[in-house]
């Protein structure tokens, strides 16, 4: 768990992250821990409880997801389920075997956010795009 309030991060979760580092040699996970990536995503999660619009019963799907290195974390113990969707399957095999697998509300799913996927967002509450700058425009 990650808490963005009292500035703590599970030591299980820094562990795994610097285990995957070492592995394989992919800067980017370092990337998605930045201190922007750390600004950005407070800012969202702050907004996100001001809004109060997440329960126990609630479902966020995030489109964009990367590793899930912060989002995940914080909203998993908060909310029903996750659903991470991004292109790049390697990142998503890193977030769901390596980093979060302990997780069970979370599902994984290599895709682009255009296409089938739509049927898995039905019910879902919240959508959080991490990655519109680099997405086609939505309509």
């Amino acid at each position: 768990m990650i808490d963005l309030e009292k500035n703590t991060i599970d030591l299980d979760l820094f562990k795994n992250v610097l285990r995957e580092i070492k592995n394989s040699n992919r800067t980017d996970i370092l990337d998605s821990f930045s201190d922007n990536q750390f600004k950005s995503k407070t800012q969202l999660l702050k907004m996100v409880n001001e809004c109060d619009i997440l329960d126990k019963d609630s479902q966020v799907s995030i489109f964009g997801s990367w590793y899930g290195s912060l989002l995940v974390p914080f909203l998993a113990h908060r909310v029903n389920k996750i659903i991470m969707l991004d292109l790049d399957d390697e990142v998503i095999r890193t977030g769901k075997n390596r980093f979060f697998s302990n997780y069970e509300n979370v599902s994984w799913s290599t895709g682009d956010v255009f296409s089938k996927w739509r049927d898995d967002f039905v019910y879902t509450s919240l959508f959080i795009n991490t990655s519109c700058e680099h997405m086609q425009p939505m309509k």
